[in-house]
């Protein structure tokens, strides 16, 4: 996973698409670069940039903690 900490600004385009800065995407592994999951922080006054991959991850482990309680209740 990769981390970008810090402030940067970008842009929305007319359909609502957010441009991301080319060094992010420089950083990111090829096959990620297309598809983002942006997510606002509910800790922090921030958004979270997640590849699909990653957000797929993600989810899987939220899913399995939700099960996990289900089972012991």
């Amino acid at each position: 996973m990769h981390s970008f900490i810090g402030d940067y600004t970008c842009k929305i385009d007319p359909k609502g698409r957010v441009l991301l800065p080319s060094a992010f995407k420089k950083q990111m592994p090829e096959d990620s670069r297309d598809t983002f999951v942006i997510k606002k922080d509910i800790y922090e006054k921030c958004l979270i940039l997640y590849t699909i991959d990653e957000w797929e991850k993600q989810n899987a482990l939220l899913r399995e903690k939700a099960e996990s309680l289900q089972q012991r209740a």
